[in-house]
C-alpha cells in the first residue's frame, strides 16, 4: 500500500498554490477524475505528485483507484436535477494501467 503525503509536503503544496508558485509549473491531467496535477513543486519530491509511485505495486494502486471511480460513478447516478452533461465530467473508468509518469 501507499503512504499518506506528509503534513510538511501538504503545507508546501498549499502554500505554493496560495502564493501563486504553482502558476508557473507544468501540469498533467489525472486520467480518472480529470483534475490538473502539478508536475513539480519546490520542496516536494516529484514522485509524491504521482500517487501510484508511492505504492509498491502500481497495478494494485490502479485497481483501487478504478474502484474509487466506479463507486463515485454509482453515487453520481443518484444525483437529481444536475445540469445536462454534468455526468460527462465525472470520473472515467480505467482501461489499463497508465504508463509511469
Amino acid at each position: 500500500m501507499g503512504k499518506r503525503i506528509s503534513i510538511g509536503h501538504t503545507r508546501k503544496l498549499l502554500n505554493a498554490a496560495l502564493g501563486g508558485a504553482l502558476d508557473e509549473v507544468s501540469y498533467r491531467k489525472d486520467p480518472v477524475f480529470g483534475f490538473e496535477v502539478p508536475e513539480s513543486c519546490e520542496g516536494v519530491p516529484s514522485e509524491i505528485l504521482e500517487p501510484a509511485n508511492t505504492w509498491g505495486n502500481r497495478e494494485e494502486y490502479y485497481r483501487k483507484y478504478d474502484a474509487l471511480a466506479a463507486a463515485s460513478s454509482r453515487t453520481s447516478r443518484c444525483w437529481r436535477g444536475l445540469p445536462p452533461g454534468t455526468a460527462a465530467h465525472g470520473p472515467k473508468r480505467l482501461t489499463g494501467v497508465p504508463s509511469r509518469a
